[in-house]
């Protein structure tokens, strides 16, 4: 009789063991399986900084992520946070100016898609003013806080060598509107193709100046430590009208500078 129900433990304990031992490979291809799902639905994150936009936040965000629905993104509407961000890490990538990158030496990219309009990268600036200006004049500018209040203002003057300019800085483009409209300025600077939306904002008479000067058009680049460079790309034929872009163009030698 007791060797029967020794027998019998025996037989429950190899059952019990071989039970557990099922369960515990279960449960780890359970978690392979968890881990596979996290890794596939991992989206590389890319931080996006468009000063010369008049589009708001939401509207900038809903425009992007038509084009780059598979990336995470990040708005950035000025500046000072941008910078702030900088500091603190990096992301995978950054749609932005090269003027503004080019303001941070010690950050490593690579450029790897580039926004063009009318078949050119580079975008046209004017000045828009209430009242007519003499080209020789001292004069008052309201332009966008691109780089950092000095230097934008230094930037504006190696640009525009032969004017006289004191810088009246605004967070925003559309910010650009009211200096103008109550006088704070004598004039604003604002992409050529901008010009309609702030004839359509005021009944005054408006005149506009060639600046002489082109900016870069937006670029994309992404960072030498993200591995999630072969997944940061545009949809096909898909523009970024929010930026002033019709299309995006791969580039290969990796240069951003804003010659």
């Amino acid at each position: 009789m007791r060797l029967v129900r020794v027998l019998f433990q025996a037989i429950f304990i190899g059952e019990l063991m071989v039970g557990l031992l099922v369960f515990s490979q279960i449960q780890q291809g359970q978690a392979y399986l968890e881990d596979s799902i996290v890794i596939s639905e991992k989206k590389a994150e890319v931080w996006v900084f468009a000063p010369f936009s008049l589009q708001t936040e939401k509207g900038l965000r809903n425009c992007l992520s038509k084009t780059f629905p598979h990336l995470r993104l990040t708005i950035f509407t000025r500046f000072r946070e941008f910078r702030n961000a900088l500091v603190q890490g990096l992301p995978d990538a950054i749609l932005t100016r090269p003027l503004v990158l080019n303001s941070f030496p010690g950050l490593n990219s690579t450029a790897i898609f580039e926004g063009s309009l009318d078949g050119g990268s580079w975008e046209h600036f004017v000045f828009i003013a209430n009242k007519s200006l003499d080209a020789s004049q001292e004069f008052t500018l309201g332009a966008v806080d691109i780089i950092g209040k000095k230097e934008t203002e230094e930037w504006l003057k190696r640009v525009m060598p032969n004017k006289t300019i004191h810088l009246k800085p605004v967070s925003r483009l559309e910010d650009l509107r009211s200096l103008l409209l109550f006088n704070y300025v004598d004039a604003i600077l604002v992409p050529v193709d901008d010009v309609p939306w702030f004839q359509s904002r005021t009944e005054k008479e408006l005149f506009i100046y060639d600046a002489s000067f082109t900016v870069h058009l937006p670029i994309i680049v992404v960072m030498p430590e993200s591995e999630m460079k072969p997944h940061i790309h545009p949809e096909e034929n898909c523009n970024s009208q929010a930026l002033g872009i019709e299309r995006w163009t791969r580039v290969y030698n990796g240069d951003h500078s804003d010659k």
